[in-house]
């Protein structure tokens, strides 16, 4: 059945990327109701494409204003211009004390989690970056109108990797071992993997194409797709199969599909769904799904975890943050 992009709007593409066998220092378990509070102090530009924790701080990307940054977890913020302008960014990326930024005028990097920044276009015939991703000693960029571009020296130089992606505008990437997953965009949403760092690309299920996937995250040996009208999918064999798992997710009956799931995070024993109809999580790997949404507003657009925090990006309402209980 094909699901079709319908009123809801989603904008940015998020998505956090972990191994397959990851072991983050995150929380793992929630006892109760997540209570959340709105995070903008210092933020004059709300509508926030991605979100990044890297060492002390939190780092904010916006669609007109630039980077923000705050120490403190986002209790205040402050404008980051060094190097950088005041430009939009779509996606953050971190490969040892490499801090990587993307947006409407390429890659930037940062040695100094976020304070300055240096542009790093050397290769890029397209600077309209959607996506960021490493995945093992590469970095990986998704663009707009060119497909994906890899670097293997943090950005100094890049060189198309495109054999066999039959879509060029990019979505959203997602990693898992030594398996890169692309999302492509045409009417719906096809994905591609990767084996060998973009050599050559294969689509991973002719199904997911008329699903409208959006998102990825990785769980263990579990693989989770966020879509548009179709809830959650999940895969337990790096791709080759998938399955529904939207039990307590919200449903549109007006509409006879799931609300858009538009962002995937995980952290270590639990899964992040971010919705139109705000946050849920699961604890057993997808099977049911519970929401986490006091005090929160509606269309959650990205999900980051830094230590006992969950940060929450909403449409055009800035960042709002959670403890965990």
């Amino acid at each position: 059945m094909n699901h079709p992009i319908f009123k809801y709007t989603l904008i940015g593409f998020f998505i956090l990327n972990y191994g397959c066998n990851s072991n983050n220092d995150n929380p793992v378990g929630v006892t109760q109701q997540l209570n959340w509070t709105q995070m903008n102090k210092g933020l004059t530009d709300l509508n926030v494409h991605a979100l990044v924790a890297i060492g002390s701080n939190l780092l904010a990307g916006t669609s007109y204003d630039g980077i923000f940054l705050s120490s403190d977890n986002g209790t205040n913020w402050a404008q980051i211009d060094s190097g950088f302008g005041f430009s939009s960014t779509n996606s953050f990326a971190v490969n040892g004390r490499y801090l990587f930024a993307g947006g409407n005028r390429g890659v930037f990097y940062s040695i100094d989690n976020g304070l300055t920044w240096i542009q790093v276009n050397s290769g890029l015939t397209d600077t309209s970056i959607t996506a960021l991703t490493v995945s093992g000693n590469n970095l990986f960029a998704g663009t707009y109108q060119s497909g994906v571009f890899t670097s293997t020296n943090n950005g100094a130089s890049w060189r198309a990797v495109n054999n066999g992606l039959q879509y060029n505008s990019i979505v959203a990437f997602a990693v898992c071992g030594t398996n890169l997953f692309a999302v492509t965009t045409r009417n719906g949403e096809d994905v591609f993997v990767t084996t060998n760092d973009g050599v050559s690309w294969s689509i991973v299920n002719a199904e997911l194409a008329t699903l409208n996937v959006v998102t990825f995250a990785v769980s263990g040996t579990n693989i989770f797709a966020g879509t548009i009208g179709a809830g959650i999918l999940r895969s337990t064999d790096n791709g080759k199969n998938w399955s529904a798992v939207n039990t307590g997710l919200p449903y549109d009956s007006s509409q006879s599909l799931f609300y858009p799931v538009n962002t995937l995070a995980e952290g270590s024993a639990l899964v992040f769904a971010g919705t139109y109809q705000g946050v849920y999580y699961s604890s057993n790997n997808g099977v049911s799904w519970n929401a986490a949404n006091t005090n929160l507003q509606n269309n959650v657009q990205a999900l980051v975890i830094k230590g006992s925090y969950l940060f929450a990006i909403i449409w055009d309402g800035g960042v709002w943050r959670s403890s965990f209980q």
